[in-house]
């Protein structure tokens, strides 16, 4: 995560003091963003893309993430701009993706040491590196901890599912909160990035 925020100071633009992000489609995921944030809320018309179509604002989840997380730094007492909040945001869900692999990997493996050293790969694949670093904020980060969460539940699930000989009322129970974990983590993944969808779908 230290290499990861190094290049904050950088990011920071000289004129207006604010922070910009460092690739052109979290300027989008920003405006949506910046409009959740704002008293009016979010149009139900995307006045600035297709604008005879009156295309509606993208569904993903990243935009409000980007406002639960200036919220969250603000119950801790630091207060921070939205645009902070964009930057910082790619950081945060590589830590926590990070920390959903490595578990992940343990429900696959059952080896701490293979999942400490897959983790330890993952952390330094050059284009995992460039699209979890401070100033890289798009639906990738936070698919793919979404994306980590849902295998590591179906894994789980179907580990408990497999333990189960009989159909008693207690097994029925599990197998239908398993069930309404994986759905919900499958919901999440989706709603965070789109193009995850044919990956958790084959799976």
């Amino acid at each position: 995560s230290s290499i990861r925020t190094a290049n904050i100071p950088i990011l920071k633009d000289s004129t207006t003091g604010e922070y910009l992000s460092s690739d052109l489609d979290a300027f989008y995921f920003l405006r949506i963003a910046e409009a959740i944030d704002s008293p009016e809320g979010l149009p139900e018309v995307d006045a600035m893309r297709y604008v005879p179509l009156k295309a509606p604002f993208l569904k993903e989840v990243l935009p409000d993430m980007l406002v639960w997380i200036k919220s969250i730094y603000g119950l801790f007492g630091s207060a921070i701009s939205i645009e902070y909040s964009c930057v910082i945001s790619g950081v945060i869900f590589y830590a926590l993706g990070l920390a959903a692999f490595f578990f992940m990997s343990l429900a696959l493996t059952r080896s701490k040491s293979v999942s400490l050293i897959g983790g330890l790969l993952l952390g330094f694949v050059p284009s995992y590196l460039f699209r979890t670093s401070a100033g890289y904020c798009d639906h990738d980060p936070i698919g793919m901890f979404s994306f980590f969460l849902l295998i590591m539940c179906q894994v789980v699930a179907l580990k408990i599912l497999d333990k189960q000989n009989h159909f008693g009322k207690s097994n029925v129970i599990k197998s239908a909160l398993a069930g309404l974990v994986v759905a919900f983590f499958t919901a999440f993944a989706l709603a965070s990035w789109g193009g995850l969808a044919r990956f958790v779908l084959m799976i």
